[in-house]
């Protein structure tokens, strides 16, 4: 804690506008997803479980919702599809890991993989 406080103070000592309010807006706004991806996995920890496959997922669900922004269907759609796809792939997860039996590491990883792949493939690289 009190490194952070030292980042901040010698941060806004050396940048003329690192206080401004549109500079905290903008932390902000840049750190809300990863603020809402570690809530979920601090729920997963809590159980003692693992889950390596949020990056993967995030970046799938983020890339089908950005593709169907620009194909005009709407911004509040695209994300409940991208909400149902994040969904699906985290109920897939919990198949694997309650009625299959792998192991949560594994699982996990797997997924995570196969969805940053799917968003390779969405973005064509």
């Amino acid at each position: 804690m009190i490194s952070i406080i030292a980042i901040l103070i010698i941060a806004g000592s050396f940048i003329p506008h690192f206080y401004s309010i549109n500079n905290l807006l903008n932390v902000m706004r840049q750190s809300s997803v990863v603020g809402i991806c570690a809530i979920g996995t601090t729920l997963v920890v809590i159980i003692l479980g693992i889950d390596l496959s949020i990056g993967g997922v995030l970046s799938f669900t983020a890339m089908i919702c950005g593709q169907l922004m620009l194909s005009n269907v709407g911004i509040l759609i695209s994300a409940l599809i991208a909400l149902v796809v994040g969904i699906i792939f985290g109920v897939f997860n919990g198949i694997l890991i309650a009625k299959i039996d792998v192991p949560p590491f594994i699982a996990t990883l797997a997924v995570g993989k196969v969805a940053s792949g799917l968003a390779l493939v969405i973005s064509q690289g």
